[in-house]
């Protein structure tokens, strides 16, 4: 019990000495406007937004199979498709990388 609670108290010593640093790092991402990518930004689009980006595909694609009945009686089977599989798939795959911002 002794050592939990010595293990909690150091990680949040540990957090809360970080968290000036995370701030000072998110105030130096690069604004939408802006043109050249940061490589932290590239890494984190590689290790985390694209892959997500690709699982929500999926996931939008099986729900777009699913509630295509249902679209098709209320004619609204195009706007569905954008939302469910277009927009995940232009996120994930036509977007440059780090360019979170892109339209």
């Amino acid at each position: 019990m002794i050592k939990i609670r010595r293990y909690s108290i150091l990680a949040m010593i540990v957090v809360f000495v970080f968290i000036p640093f995370t701030s000072s790092a998110l105030g130096g991402l690069s604004s939408p406007s802006s043109t050249e990518n940061d490589p932290a930004a590239m890494i984190v689009d590689c290790l985390i937004a694209r892959p997500m980006g690709f699982a929500s595909l999926v996931l939008g694609s099986a729900s777009f199979v699913v509630c295509l009945p249902f679209s098709s009686l209320g004619q609204n089977v195009d706007e569905s498709f954008e939302v469910m599989v277009m927009d995940p798939a232009r996120y994930t795959f036509l977007r440059p990388i780090g360019g979170f911002w892109t339209d």
